[in-house]
């Protein structure tokens, strides 16, 4: 019962940030604990307290929130990570050829990502909603506006001179068939 007070402290005195950091610290040292649900459910019953049990399964829950990648999003990269926390931007895009090329790892839905400002600092977890392979050419105005562009001709204005720097990269040139990687996410 040592533990589970210690973390009930730390949980219900720290600020939201602070409390996703240390249990995602907690989540890397106790990848164990979860991966057992007998473990998970012998440690439910040691939860006498009764108003310690809600805290137990929200634990739980995070515990196994294991986070597969980070995010920095291309261009201003901080006023883009603020638009995830205002619900301003809830979708990304990237060049599926980067995929092909091993140069990134694919989303896949249930995931969960940190993203991170131009600094390198957490600014908020993710959780992958949706994934899909689009062509350029099919990018609509809904999608623009879940990207935090505001509309298709910001989108395309931004989007058309950032892919067609990171596809020459490796010497290819964008084009309407391009393919993207459209995920659609939601902050937690």
């Amino acid at each position: 019962m040592p533990l589970l007070y210690m973390i009930g402290v730390i949980y219900l005195s720290s600020n939201h940030t602070h409390k996703i950091k240390t249990l995602h610290k907690l989540n890397n040292f106790y990848k164990v604990f979860y991966e057992s649900s007998i473990i998970c459910y012998l440690i439910a019953l040691r939860a006498t307290n009764r108003r310690f049990l809600p805290f137990v399964v929200f634990l739980l829950a995070l515990l196994s929130m294991e986070i597969q990648h980070t995010i920095q999003f291309g261009g201003d990269t901080d006023k883009l990570a603020q638009k995830v926390l205002t619900g301003e931007k809830t979708a990304t895009s990237s060049l599926y050829d980067y995929y092909l090329l091993n140069l990134k790892k694919m989303s896949r839905v249930g995931d969960y990502a940190l993203v991170i400002d131009s600094s390198g600092k957490d600014v908020c977890t993710i959780r992958i909603e949706k994934v899909e392979i689009v062509k350029f050419k099919d990018i609509t105005e809904l999608f623009a506006r879940e990207e935090g562009d505001g509309n298709l001709a910001s989108w395309l204005e931004i989007h058309t001179a950032h892919y067609s720097f990171q596809l020459e990269k490796i010497g290819k040139y964008l084009t309407g068939e391009t393919e993207l990687v459209c995920e659609w996410f939601k902050a937690v």
